[in-house]
């Protein structure tokens, strides 16, 4: 039988049927389609083919070739004020791994001798560094410097840098594609001061690492336990890197629980549990006493000195108004090259206006601007430049890297997204790698043109140089020029760093480096670090300066540099005549 049907017309009388109750919700509304980020399928992306391995050899290529970079610009650069102090302990571990493998120490209590000197120097720096000595002390590429045990102890400190730049890369290379990764890790080990620190046998570089690595395996773990175990026993060993990374859960956490709140349980318990467990395992030095020595290392973190700074022509810490909290992020913006600064803008932009997929983007804007707002909290130590917050550059890289893939996307052709990824990768590149031809080995002291660069950043009232690496070969070659049985006085300096320039044979032993209160000596050297003067350092440089005095900084190899890094002044009993005569005018009240 066939089926009929009825039509109700117009006007006619509707159908009789139960009443709805009026609380009736309403029918659910579709959801609104997400805004794509840049790297995501649609809006006319092209498809990118599978990472394949000739993606990674080709970074793995790029990362060799800026750790070779690092390699051969060695020279130039000075004992800083941190490797003077810990020079000593990185061979000390050496010896203490070299006397257990050969069962000449007992391995559970005879270990204090080799880590209790500079204590709350942790395993993971000294080893590095220590078995970076080891194995590159008399190779021909340490030999080639002036430094040579100093830069034997460098040389897997320019392997990180490379680290750093691949790990970066392999965080973008799916999500945004192999061209993007490649300006990003570009971006990154091209920034001048990272160029720099990654001369260093310190602990700068390595903390971006560990950084990176925790980062890296936290998103593993919200995928697999084995991931999350991972996790846990990298951010142990973060934390036996600098235990400022102990904040590292902060951003991880938020955004895990924001975003991943059902998966991130694993990830929280392994960095709860495990790490702690893997911090007091690789560290020999808390394997006696660990209560107490543990309480003692937080003591030294919580309880850290206002180290003096000079910014905005004005000295701030060291008992008087500590930096302002602007300090972090001025120091940034000042001292990051201008078109990595924008692209970080636009890529924090895109974080802000759209969604991806698993969030990673949003905890990189996380990871840059969380440490910032604790480096900006009141009673947060300030000083240094850039270095107290240096790992927050690499996620600024990151986000320069969604930036490019943000300008990249605006493009339909493959031809013209290609153009564009490769003139993006030669501005940021480009000026990066000419900041560090022009300045070298001033790197430290890199400033944008937003502020002039180095001589626009020296009137402004920046700090010019604050870690002794200004004291090179030119001015190691003009102190052994001075006549024998000199006596000198260090000021604003390190002076373990001439301890150890004697201890090689590389400074005269017969110059006798003096501390106060000495009376009248025939010299000083004294390094541009404002921060540090007081008044006999501000009289020295401001109105004592005789026609013999030489200057050293840059540019390079200058007898009247532009900006002046460090002094040697002949002084004697002229000198502290005029000092006191100064000291007592001002006690006057007349300056």
């Amino acid at each position: 039988m066939s089926e009929i049907k009825f039509t109700r017309r117009e006007g006619d009388a509707p159908e009789s049927r139960p009443a709805e109750p009026e609380s009736a919700a309403p029918p659910p509304r579709e959801p609104r389609p997400r805004r794509s980020l840049p790297g995501d399928r649609g809006h006319g992306e092209i498809p990118r083919r599978a990472v394949g391995p000739i993606d990674h050899l080709l970074l793995i290529a790029i990362a060799a070739v800026l750790t070779l970079m690092v390699w051969f610009t060695m020279g130039g650069l000075g004992m800083t004020w941190d490797e003077a102090y810990y020079f000593e302990p990185h061979r000390d571990a050496v010896r203490w791994v070299h006397d257990l493998i050969n069962g000449t120490i007992d391995p559970l209590t005879g270990h204090d001798p080799y880590w209790e000197e500079i204590s709350e120097l942790p395993a993971l720096p000294r080893l590095i560094s220590g078995f970076s000595g080891a194995l590159f002390e008399g190779s021909w590429i340490a030999r080639r410097n002036l430094l040579a045990p100093l830069v034997a102890q460098r040389m897997l400190t320019g392997v990180l840098l490379g680290l750093n730049c691949w790990l970066i890369a392999c965080l973008l290379l799916r999500p945004l594609g192999l061209g993007p990764a490649i300006v990003a890790m570009l971006a990154y080990g091209t920034m001048p001061r990272v160029f720099g620190h990654a001369h260093f046998a310190a602990t700068e570089t390595l903390m971006t690492t560990m950084t990176l690595l925790v980062t890296a395996s936290f998103l593993w773990g919200l995928r697999s336990w084995r991931g999350a175990i991972v996790t846990g026993v990298l951010f142990g060993l973060a934390l036996n890197t600098k235990f400022n990374l102990a904040l590292l859960p902060i951003p991880l956490w938020i955004w895990a629980w924001a975003r991943h709140r059902q998966r991130c349980a694993d990830n929280m318990m392994a960095m709860t549990f495990i790490a702690p467990l893997t911090w007091i395992a690789t560290w020999p030095w808390l394997w006696t006493n660990t209560a107490e020595r543990i309480i003692d290392h937080l003591r030294h973190f919580l309880v850290h000195q206002q180290t003096a700074v000079w910014f905005h022509g004005q000295r701030w810490g060291y008992g008087e108004v500590n930096a302002p909290m602007i300090y972090p992020l001025e120091m940034i913006a000042v001292t990051t090259p201008l078109w990595t600064l924008l692209l970080v803008v636009i890529g924090l932009a895109v974080c802000w206006r759209r969604r991806d997929d698993d969030g990673r983007f949003t905890l990189f804007a996380l990871l840059a601007l969380i440490p910032l707002a604790v480096a900006s909290m009141p009673g947060t130590p300030r000083y240094d430049g850039a270095r107290l917050f240096f790992p927050v550059l690499a996620p600024m890289a990151l986000l320069a890297g969604l930036g490019v893939a943000a300008i990249r996307d605006r493009f339909r052709s493959p031809r013209w997204r290609l153009g564009a990824v490769a003139a993006m990768g030669v501005l940021l590149t480009l000026p990066s790698l000419w900041g560090i031809l022009r300045i070298h080995p001033c790197e430290l002291s890199f400033f944008n043109l937003a502020v002039g660069g180095i001589r626009g950043a020296s009137d402004r009232g920046y700090e010019m140089t604050w870690w002794c690496e200004a004291v090179n070969e030119p001015v190691i070659a003009h102190l052994n020029s001075l006549p024998e049985g000199s006596t000198i006085r260090p000021l604003a300096l390190q002076g373990m760093v001439f301890e150890h320039l004697q201890a090689w044979g590389v400074l005269d032993p017969d110059l006798q480096f003096v501390s106060p209160p000495q009376g009248a000596t025939d010299y000083h050297i004294l390094q541009n670090r404002r921060g540090f003067f007081g008044t006999t350092e501000a009289f020295l440089w401001d109105h004592w300066m005789p026609e013999n005095t030489r200057h050293f900084g840059w540019p390079r190899g200058s007898e009247t540099p532009v900006v002046s890094m460090v002094a040697v002044a002949e002084t004697g009993p002229a000198f502290e005549q005029a000092r006191i005569a100064h000291i007592q005018s001002l006690e006057e009240g007349n300056p």
